[in-house]
């Protein structure tokens, strides 16, 4: 398991989690809606194919630079591996689709906990900037009903 290199900052860090953690979502939507009754255009399989080059491009860099906060990064290069084309998938039994489905989905958990893990690192007002809510908004809107008025019943404001 890789550890970490030191000449990111924690912010760059964050940059190109969010920024896999997206491609990583680019990447199911080819694929989630399931593909058997699908007719799988040339352009599609190209974009498809670009998307998982660039994911394994840019793998090594990502492993590295997050090192033990990204639990399993090796189980991103086994989903890839498993999607040779658009066509293969298609091609999947339907335990397969879904053992893979599941694969892609252990991986998105694990991405978007590396990404808490490293904005728990940044401060309250720092982590607010990044996330657009903060600690205190949290804590203010918790602590405060809605305005209703006493007289008025959930059904009623809610139709408002």
């Amino acid at each position: 398991m890789a550890t970490g290199k030191p000449f990111m900052n924690t912010a760059e860090k964050i940059k190109l989690c969010q920024e896999y953690t997206l491609l990583w979502s680019d990447f199911f939507k080819l694929f989630s809606e399931g593909l058997e009754q699908k007719k799988i255009l040339n352009n599609e399989e190209k974009i498809f194919n670009q998307i998982v080059s660039l994911l394994a491009y840019k793998h090594y860099k990502l492993s590295e630079m997050m090192g033990d906060k990204l639990s399993n990064s090796d189980g991103i290069l086994e989903v890839l591996c498993e999607s040779a084309s658009l066509q293969h998938l298609k091609e999947l039994s339907e335990a397969q689709f879904s053992k893979l489905q599941v694969d892609w989905h252990t991986m998105f958990i694990a991405l978007n906990k590396c990404l808490g893990k490293l904005i728990s690192e940044l401060t309250p007002l720092q982590q607010a900037q990044i996330t657009g809510f903060g600690a205190q908004t949290a804590l203010s809107a918790a602590s405060q009903p809605p305005d209703m008025p006493d007289d008025t019943s959930v059904p009623e404001a809610l139709a408002e």
